[in-house]
C-alpha cells in the first residue's frame, strides 16, 4: 500500500472482509467499505476500524467522495516528501494536501467499474438502436424503444465524464491547430450561451501545433461555456484567446509546478459574477457545489480537469467576486517528428459482399450484438469467445479483419493480434474495448494500433472499419 494514501477504499464481494487487518497496518488512515451486508455486520466492521459501510450495488461516487471528506482526521503517519508535495501542488487549486490522492482513488474505482459497465451499455444502445431502426414511425413501441436509446447516450456520456475525472479514458489525439479547434467549437458555444452573450475570439498566429484530441477539447470548452453562462444571467462577453508564452520564473514563484520551457496557452474568460475565494480550491472536484454561479454540481468540470491533466497540460483559474473569471490552459509545443497533421476523411465505399471479419469478444452478449450488427451491414463474420477459440480455426480462413477486445480470458487480445501478425503481417486489426485501462501498444510500423472505445453505434463501427479496409 502506497504510504503517501490518504484514504482506503476497500470494494469486497463475499466474507471475509479484512477491517481489522487492513485498519491494524494503517490506523493513520480512513477506511471506506464497500459490501452487500446486513446491519449487524456493517455495525460490526465499523468496531473493527471501518469509517462507514456502503452497500456495494447502490453507492454512488459522490456517497464515496463524502464519506472521505467527512472522515475523521487520523495522525499523519509522516511528513509530506517533496514528491508528495509537488503532486499535490500540480493539484493546480491549492486544494488541502488529502484531497488529491482521495479525488484519483474515486478515479480509479470510476475506472473499475467501466468495463463491465460499458459491455452492458453497448448490449443496451446496440439493441436499442436496432428496435429504432426497425419499427415504425408509428408503432406503439417506438416512444419506448427511443426513450432507451436516449437514456443508454446519457449514461455513456456520464460515464466518459467519470472516466475522464479519473484520467482513465482513452484518448484519441492528434497533432492539431489549436486554433482550428476553437474554430470548430464557436458554433456550438455560441449556441449554449445564447444571444445575450457575445463570443469573442483573440487567437494568435504562427502557433506550433499541439497534440490532444480534438473532440474533448470541444466538450472541454463547452462545459466551460455552460458555467460561464451560469455566472453571466444578464449577458455579458465570452473570450476565447491563443498565444505562445513562455514560463518564467516569477510564474512558477506563485505556480512552483509549473514546467519550465515554451507552450501554447488558451484562455477562456467571462465578465460574470466571479467566484468566491473559498470555492477556488474545490471547482474541479466533482459534484462540488457553491451557491454563487460556477456552481459545477455534476461531473462536467471534473471532466475537464481530467481531461487536461491527460493531455500533459496545466489548468488553473484567475476569480474575483464581481470581476469575472479567467481559465488558463497550456498544452505543450508537439515536437513528435512521426506527428502527421490529421488526413481527411477517406469517401466510403460501399461495402463489397465478400469481405470476413474475425470477431473475438468474450462477453456472450456483445459477441451476439456485433455479429448481428455486423451480418445486417453486409459482412460475412465468424466469432470466437477467446483468443484460444480464434486460433483453432483460423489457419482455416482469410480473414480481411480482426476486431477483438483488447481484455480476453487467457490470452489477451493484443497477443492474439501478434499470433495472428505472424501468418498475416498485413492484416487489419481494430481493437476495442470498454475497459479504460487497457494498453493495446504500437504495430510493427510503429504507429498506434487501430482502436475503438465501447460504447459505440453500428454506424460508427462500420465507418471505422470501411475506412481502414479503404487503405488496405
Amino acid at each position: 500500500m502506497s504510504a503517501s494514501a490518504d484514504a482506503i477504499i476497500l470494494d469486497c464481494v463475499g466474507e471475509p472482509v479484512p477491517v481489522a487487518a487492513v485498519a491494524a497496518a494503517r490506523p493513520d488512515l480512513p477506511i471506506v467499505v464497500l459490501a452487500d451486508v446486513d446491519r449487524a455486520r456493517a455495525e460490526q466492521m465499523v468496531t473493527e476500524g471501518a469509517e462507514t459501510v456502503l452497500p456495494r450495488s447502490g453507492a454512488r461516487i459522490e456517497d464515496v467522495l463524502r464519506a472521505i471528506r467527512s472522515a475523521a482526521p487520523r495522525p499523519a503517519p509522516m511528513a509530506p516528501t517533496g514528491e508528495r508535495l509537488a503532486r499535490d501542488s500540480e493539484s493546480l487549486l491549492a486544494r488541502p494536501m488529502t484531497d488529491a490522492p482521495q479525488l484519483e482513488a474515486v478515479g480509479r474505482l470510476a475506472g473499475g467499474v467501466a468495463h463491465d459497465y460499458n459491455n452492458l451499455l453497448q448490449v443496451i444502445g446496440g439493441n436499442a438502436e436496432h428496435l429504432v431502426a426497425n419499427l415504425a414511425a408509428d408503432s406503439p413501441l417506438r416512444g419506448a424503444a427511443d426513450a432507451i436509446a436516449t437514456a443508454g447516450r446519457r449514461a455513456t456520456q456520464l460515464t466518459q465524464r467519470l472516466l475522464a475525472f479519473g484520467r482513465q479514458q482513452r484518448l484519441v489525439t492528434t497533432t492539431s491547430d489549436l486554433n482550428a479547434v476553437v474554430a470548430t467549437a464557436i458554433p456550438r458555444l455560441r449556441e449554449q450561451l445564447g444571444r445575450h452573450v457575445r463570443v469573442e475570439t483573440e487567437l494568435g498566429t504562427g502557433l506550433p501545433p499541439v497534440r490532444v484530441d480534438r473532440d474533448q477539447m470541444v466538450t472541454v470548452l463547452t462545459n466551460l461555456a455552460i458555467n460561464a453562462y451560469e455566472a453571466m444571467p444578464e449577458g455579458g462577453t465570452f473570450t476565447l484567446t491563443t498565444d505562445l508564452c513562455a514560463i518564467s520564473d516569477d510564474m512558477r514563484a506563485h505556480r512552483p509546478w509549473l514546467a519550465t520551457g515554451r507552450f501554447v496557452r488558451l484562455q477562456v474568460a467571462d465578465t460574470g459574477s466571479g467566484i468566491e475565494e473559498q470555492a477556488l480550491p474545490h471547482l474541479f472536484e466533482p459534484f462540488y457545489t457553491t451557491k454563487r454561479a460556477w456552481r459545477g454540481g455534476g461531473l462536467g468540470l471534473a471532466a475537464v480537469y481530467g481531461v487536461i491533466k491527460q493531455s500533459d497540460g496545466y489548468i488553473w483559474v484567475d476569480s474575483r467576486v464581481g470581476e469575472g473569471t479567467r481559465i488558463t490552459i497550456l498544452f505543450r509545443p508537439d515536437s513528435s517528428d512521426l506527428a502527421q497533421a490529421p488526413d481527411a476523411r477517406v469517401a466510403t465505399p460501399v461495402t463489397p459482399p465478400a469481405i470476413r471479419l474475425l470477431v473475438v469478444e468474450d462477453d456472450d452478449g456483445v459477441r451476439e450484438l456485433l455479429e448481428s450488427m455486423l451480418e445486417h451491414h453486409g459482412f460475412a463474420v465468424a466469432t470466437a469467445a477467446s483468443a484460444e477459440d480464434a486460433l483453432a480455426f483460423e489457419p482455416h480462413r482469410d480473414f480481411d479483419l480482426l476486431l477483438t477486445d483488447v481484455v480476453l480470458p487467457g490470452r489477451s487480445g493484443p497477443e492474439l493480434a501478434r499470433d495472428l501478425r505472424t501468418r498475416a503481417p498485413d492484416l487489419p486489426i481494430l481493437f476495442m474495448s470498454g475497459h479504460t485501462g487497457s494498453v493495446v501498444g504500437a504495430g510493427s510500423d510503429g504507429e498506434a494500433e487501430a482502436f475503438i472505445q465501447k460504447p459505440f453505434t453500428s454506424a460508427m463501427l462500420v465507418a471505422r472499419i470501411r475506412e481502414m479496409l479503404a487503405g488496405k
